[in-house]
């Protein structure tokens, strides 16, 4: 049957937040690897 809404939008949140929490984890690590560099 049809998923209820709430379960999609629980699982829409989740995987924002997940998207959220890898993108800031990559670009720290980019300004990490930048800076160790620089040194």
């Amino acid at each position: 049957g049809p998923i209820p809404l709430s379960i999609y939008q629980l699982v829409r949140k989740f995987m924002f937040h997940v998207e959220h929490n890898m993108l800031i984890g990559s670009i720290s690590s980019f300004i990490n690897n930048l800076t160790s560099l620089e040194e």
